[in-house]
Formats: C-alpha cells, sequence, structure tokens
C-alpha cells in the first residue's frame, strides 16, 4: 500500500543546503536557484553488521537503494523579511513516498537557510536515561528505530526534542549559513553551534573530479564533522563529504561507525558500520 509521508527534509536540506558551483572557487558563484531547476539522485545505503566492537569483522550486509527529485518549485517570504526560494524534495523508497520543503535565500556572504517544513517525529533520536532506551540503533546515548532513521538525523540535524505536525513549517533563526561565499578551498565555518543539538563544523576541502551517471565534474570537496554528545570534540566514526560541481551536490558520501544493534530488551546483540551515498542522475539548469 503506497504511504504518502513528509519527509524529515534530509534529502533535500543536507543536498542543496551544501550545494555549490567550482568552476570559480574564488569568486562569483551564486547557487542557480531559479524556479524550475530540478537535480535527480540516487540514494543508496549499506548497513554492515559485525558482533565484536573490537574486531569489526563484518557478518551480515544489507542495501537499500531509493529515488529523490529536487525541484526549485517557487518563491517565499519569510518572517515578512527575508526573500527565499522554495525547493521541494521527494523521495520514493519502495511503496512509500515522503516529501518535504526547505527554504533558501542568497546572502552576499553565503547560501542561508531559513527554514524547513516536513519534519516529523519520525526521526528524532531518543535520549537514553534511567535504563534500555525504547529504539533498535543506539549511537553515542541516543536512540532510533532504524539505521535509516540514524541516517536521516545526522543530516538534517534538526534541534533535539522539536517534534511537529506534518504541515508546520520550522524557521531557523538565526539562518544556517550553509556555503560560504565564495567558495575557496580552506574556508572553515560552524554550520550548527555546539548542542544545537549537534556541534557541525563545514571544511571546503579541495578539488576533485568526479564521475556520476549525469557526467563526469571538476568538484569542491566539503567535509561536515560532528560532536553528537556535546563534549567539546569532534567525534570519530561520523563523517559527510560533499563532492560539489558547477550543477550542485554530485555526489555525498556518508559515514557512520559503531552503532549499536539491540534487542526488545535493551540488550546489546550486535554493532553496525553504515555507508550512504547519493549519486546525481540527472539535472536540469534553466538560469
Amino acid at each position: 500500500m503506497n504511504m504518502n509521508k513528509r519527509f524529515s527534509m534530509t534529502i533535500l536540506i543536507p543536498m542543496l543546503i551544501s550545494s555549490s558551483g567550482c568552476d570559480d572557487p574564488d569568486h562569483g558563484f551564486v547557487y542557480p536557484l531559479s524556479v524550475g531547476n530540478s537535480w535527480e539522485y540516487t540514494r543508496e545505503w549499506s548497513s554492515f553488521s559485525y558482533a565484536d566492537s573490537l574486531n569489526p569483522v563484518y557478518e551480515d550486509t544489507s542495501t537499500f537503494t531509493s529515488q529523490i527529485s529536487v525541484t526549485v518549485t517557487g518563491t517565499a517570504v519569510l518572517r515578512d523579511t527575508f526573500e527565499t526560494y522554495a525547493l521541494t524534495a521527494a523521495e520514493i523508497q519502495g511503496s512509500q513516498t515522503y516529501t518535504g520543503i526547505g527554504y533558501f535565500g542568497q546572502g552576499s556572504d553565503g547560501l542561508y537557510l531559513y527554514g524547513h517544513e516536513g519534519f516529523g517525529s519520525n526521526v528524532l533520536p531518543k535520549r537514553a536515561s534511567g535504563g534500555p532506551a525504547s529504539g533498535k540503533v543506539l549511537f553515542k546515548g541516543m536512540s532510533f528505530d532504524s539505521v535509516r532513521e540514524l541516517l536521516d538525523w545526522v543530516q538534517q540535524s534538526q534541534p533535539v526534542g522539536y517534534l511537529t505536525t506534518t504541515d508546520s513549517l520550522y524557521q531557523e533563526i538565526p539562518p544556517l549559513k550553509t556555503i560560504p561565499y565564495p567558495l575557496t578551498t580552506g574556508t572553515t565555518w560552524t554550520y550548527r553551534p555546539p548542542r544545537d543539538p549537534l556541534w557541525i563544523v563545514k571544511q571546503v576541502m579541495g578539488k576533485e573530479t568526479v564521475a556520476v551517471p549525469a557526467g563526469s565534474y571538476a568538484c569542491h570537496r566539503i567535509t561536515w564533522r560532528y560532536d553528537v554528545n556535546g563534549d567539546g570534540v569532534i567525534d570519530e566514526g561520523i563523517e559527510i563529504n560533499d563532492y560539489i560541481g558547477p550543477v550542485g551536490l554530485v555526489l555525498r558520501h556518508v559515514v557512520v561507525k559503531g552503532s549499536i544493534r539491540k534487542d526488545e530488551t535493551g540488550g546489546v546483540i550486535g554493532y553496525i558500520d553504515t555507508i550512504g551515498e547519493y549519486k546525481l542522475e540527472t539535472v536540469s539548469i534553466e538560469g
């Protein structure tokens, strides 16, 4: 049975908030937010299970795929002040469709995320306290019902405990700088400050050529690093790398290592490493 669900923007926001051209990495680029521009992606993620955290010998692998479309569908004014573009995303996985909208605006110093809608409580972590957490996957003290839920939360990074109805608009105050202008190798900035809920730092690492079904592109690699548990130290085993070409996001690579698998009583039954990728299939840029 097909089920339409509001998507948590883990597809739209993480992909396009990081999108930027790299033909001219120093000056002049702004993200092409013209109404009608669109991108199509294939998303694939694989989970590798193992029994011993000190000796991660993979015993089982599960792989899932989905198709994603992202389109600039219109404009909107937020807080009676900020001119934004509405980027609508739809992801199809099996019989399910997930949707969401992100609102982005251009500043002289970067691309900003002003708000999003389509968030739902199904992607929020549950903090473990006073006994076994209720979810099936535990990562750095937070519990999730599935590996996908963990991956979605890592990428969207919405405030912990924030719940909304399916049609609510959540505004980022202050807005989040998702791309700095100019886009220059070595540039480092804070995407989310500490305890919001994650401290996320991004850095433009350098240039690489990337081949995907949509073509071959010279890209900047932007790395996301995290402090998940709020101890002021960047965590190992969790990282995102975005490969940003002249048409936007060309490839995303997500790694989350050391998740704990639990049974229904909260007992540890093993561990999971997860790798996810988004590959650009087609793109249409009108302006």
